[in-house]
């Protein structure tokens, strides 16, 4: 039998990647994107509509992640992960269950840190603690791939 010895170059995981099998333990809802966006496996906000998102958290509490989907092509030749997202384009957030994102800064435990512009990385300089994201694999690096885990939270009291 022949034996595979040489790299297809595919990345293990990609942001926005729904992690390992749990699809029946996750719930996922469409929103449309309230300002352009140029990559998926962002922390969001709930939007000033009901239907819609904007990027970051409010004060540590995400309410989801974007999904990654296949009909949106990359913006840039050889493809560098940038895609454009439009104003009003329909886009699957993650609200509860396992899912891949990119880390900005590194992280030394579970403890995840979310950015106003929506990134994820360690806690502290710049990254607010996320009240309901812990990430499944640490120690990570900067520009590590990630599973993280998101919890449902309750509305503010």
């Amino acid at each position: 039998m022949p034996v595979q010895d040489w790299t297809i170059n595919i990345a293990p995981a990609a942001a926005g990647d729904q992690y390992g099998l749990a699809t029946t333990n996750s719930q996922r809802l469409t929103y449309n994107v309230e300002a352009a966006q140029d990559q998926y496996g962002l922390a969001v906000q709930q939007g000033t509509k009901a239907n819609q998102i904007k990027v970051g958290s409010d004060t540590g509490r995400v309410l989801g992640i974007t999904m990654r989907e296949n009909k949106l092509e990359s913006k840039t030749r050889p493809g560098d992960g940038t895609i454009g997202i439009p104003v009003g384009y329909p886009i699957g957030v993650m609200l509860e269950g396992a899912i891949n994102v990119k880390l900005v800064t590194a992280i030394t435990d579970a403890n995840v840190g979310v950015s106003a512009t929506g990134g994820f990385g360690g806690v502290g300089a710049g990254y607010t603690k996320a009240l309901n994201v812990v990430a499944l694999k640490y120690p990570a690096a900067a520009g590590d791939i990630v599973p993280v885990m998101i919890n449902l939270l309750g509305p503010k009291s």
